[in-house]
């Protein structure tokens, strides 16, 4: 071979050789840079820093692993605020992730509390349109009919008589006796018809509030009277009792019912 020749093949060998040391320097030196964007990214641990760190390198070896938090913090985030809004937000961006099952039960459970607190046909029609399979669309259900129906149940003759608690004929009056008819202007029979009664103040304003049934089929731990326990048909009245000895702070002596709750016979 001619020292031409030889110079030659030495300059390609030498410029190979080269090209190898600069491509491994710079792998190592994106290797470097990586690993200090990464041990930045998780001194952070948002799921800002993690995307930031993944768009600048998404072939990242931990890539896979980093989108998993990343979807972990935005749950924990929204479980943090606990409102249906954050909820939501978390189950548009991963609605197959490893959390979405609970996101979805506790966002169906805060979307149902809004339309208690709310408390209309149109809150919990409201969650009825958005929630089809929730796990509260009987109980939504229910609540709308409820609202929707009460207008139709009146209360007349309220009246409170002193007695004797323990029904002691001599005995010193120490309680009162409350009744009321309550009637069912509606056009569906009624199970339970479940009823305020007010303490009232000298200028009408409520100071205390029970609660009484004017129909159950069942009062738990107390024995149910038994005039209690027929259901409430259409046009029909039932009379309402109700005894106490409470005297709350500022109680006149006066009080008033009102029909809050009813059950449909099903």
């Amino acid at each position: 071979m001619a020292p031409r020749e030889v110079i030659g093949v030495c300059a390609r060998v030498s410029s190979d050789a080269m090209r190898r040391i600069f491509l491994l320097l710079f792998a190592l030196l994106l290797t470097a840079c990586e690993g200090a964007d990464l041990h930045e990214a998780q001194q952070l641990d948002s799921p800002e820093a993690y995307e930031a760190f993944l768009t600048e390198y998404p072939q990242s070896a931990e890539a896979a692993r980093l989108r998993e938090r990343i979807e972990e913090l935005r749950f924990l985030r929204a479980q943090r605020e606990g409102t249906v809004e954050a909820l939501q937000g978390y189950l548009q961006r991963h609605p197959d992730g490893a959390h979405a099952q609970k996101a979805r039960k506790e966002e169906d459970k805060l979307s149902f509390d809004v339309a208690k607190r709310e408390n209309t046909p149109d809150a919990y029609q409201a969650y009825l349109d958005s929630h089809a399979a929730g796990e509260f669309v009987e109980h939504a259900r229910d609540r709308k009919e409820t609202i929707l129906y009460l207008p139709n149940m009146s209360v007349a003759d309220v009246a409170a008589a002193r007695i004797n608690m323990a029904g002691d004929t001599k005995g010193e009056l120490n309680g009162w006796r409350v009744t009321a008819v309550v009637t069912n202007g509606g056009d569906r029979t009624l199970a339970t018809v479940e009823c305020a009664v007010d303490y009232l103040d000298a200028g009408g304003k409520v100071v205390k509030t029970d609660t009484w049934w004017a129909v159950a089929r069942d009062l738990g731990g107390f024995p149910t009277p038994p005039e209690m326990i027929p259901t409430l048909k259409k046009g029909e009245s039932r009379g309402f009792k109700f005894g106490t000895a409470e005297r709350p702070e500022g109680f006149a002596d006066k009080f008033d019912v009102r029909v809050t709750g009813i059950e449909f016979r099903k």
